[in-house]
């Protein structure tokens, strides 16, 4: 993913398949009656869960690996991306006093202006298996990215979807109607939409590097 194009068709590639996916889970439902359909819903919010996590996983992922291998300057980049590029080299040396690792730290922000800083991306973002909405904001701001479209999906990321897959993957029942599971559905795609529309006004407006001041300002 070098370029625009590339990390957009990858991005709608990954929705396409996830989209089918949720839609035919959806047409099941509907079609759906008796103990077959609180089984279907329930194992259908499994499933809204998993590519909710899964999709914000590899999007950000694949965002954070397209700016790493734009390979620009510490001068160039916003503060976040030179912060994550100082903490894994600090992170490397384990033997370092706290003390010492002060210095290194400082050492590391004076030296690294002009040079194009390692951005560790090869294992991509961390979403713990368990992405409530502040680790979902955590990883988004780590990365530059303004969280604040889904202030309002608070309650729907951390019960709706996270809470509700727990209780279904431990084995605890928990009852939910077909409209219920609908409204779901169409939140999560939404949210799905959002993530990756936030991410491509990143990359299109290049909001990864550092804003450099006019003359007048």
């Amino acid at each position: 993913m070098r370029t625009p194009g590339e990390i957009e068709d990858a991005l709608n590639q990954d929705l396409a398949w996830r989209r089918t996916e949720l839609h035919s889970m959806l047409a099941q439902i509907r079609a759906a009656r008796g103990p077959a359909l609180s089984c279907l819903c329930r194992a259908g919010v499994a499933l809204l869960y998993a590519h909710w996590e899964g999709y914000s996983k590899k999007a950000l992922s694949d965002y954070l690996k397209y700016v790493a291998r734009r390979k620009l300057k510490t001068s160039e980049l916003i503060d976040c991306f030179v912060a994550m590029s100082l903490e894994a080299k600090i992170a490397k040396e384990q033997d370092m006093s706290k003390a010492r690792r002060s210095i290194f730290r400082v050492a590391l922000l004076r030296d690294s202006v002009d040079i194009r800083p390692h951005i560790p991306s090869g294992d991509g973002v961390d979403t713990q298996s368990n992405l409530n909405s502040d680790l979902c904001f955590e990883i988004m701001q780590s990365l530059g990215l303004d969280p604040s479209a889904f202030e309002t999906k608070r309650m729907l990321m951390d019960y709706s979807l996270l809470a509700a897959r727990n209780k279904i993957a431990h084995g605890e029942y928990i009852s939910i109607d077909r409209g219920d599971y609908e409204s779901l559905h169409y939140d999560v795609i939404s949210m799905i939409e959002t993530m990756k529309n936030i991410i491509m006004d990143a990359v299109d407006n290049r909001k990864y590097r550092k804003r450099v001041a006019s003359a007048s300002e």
